[in-house]
């Protein structure tokens, strides 16, 4: 750091012809120097480690909120899912109640196919049978 030139002993006089203490005045003094010859400023190195440690941090959030994102989308697609099973579910057993069994097949094959876009007519057909013969 650069030093400023400074009567040290001249200030501390000067403030004990003020009736400051001695301690007093020189403690005054030395903090004075110690500012302004930069004591406990921050240095290049202590910027750059800052800098490192705050560019840490934020790949560590990123990645954290990167995982919450996923975690979100994966309980809200077994949310969903959920959610039509008992809806359709609803949905059978109201049909079934008024209607035939075809009614109530028909029903079920919208509801299942809807939760599970890839299912075939026989997927149903056996999901049907597993779940009436319960």
């Amino acid at each position: 750091m650069n030093a400023v030139p400074f009567d040290t002993l001249s200030m501390a006089r000067r403030l004990q012809a003020s009736d400051l203490e001695a301690t007093v005045a020189a403690g005054m003094v030395e903090a004075l120097v110690e500012g302004l010859t930069g004591g406990g400023l921050a240095t290049t190195a202590d910027i750059a480690r800052s800098t490192a440690a705050i560019d840490h941090l934020r790949i560590d959030l990123k990645t954290d909120v990167a995982a919450l994102h996923t975690q979100l989308k994966t309980d809200n697609e077994l949310l969903r899912g959920e959610i039509m099973i008992k809806f359709g579910s609803m949905m059978v057993i109201g049909v079934g109640c008024h209607t035939d069994g075809d009614a109530l097949f028909a029903a079920a094959f919208v509801v299942l196919t809807a939760a599970e876009p890839g299912l075939s007519y026989n997927d149903v057909s056996t999901t049907m049978c597993w779940t009436f013969s319960r």
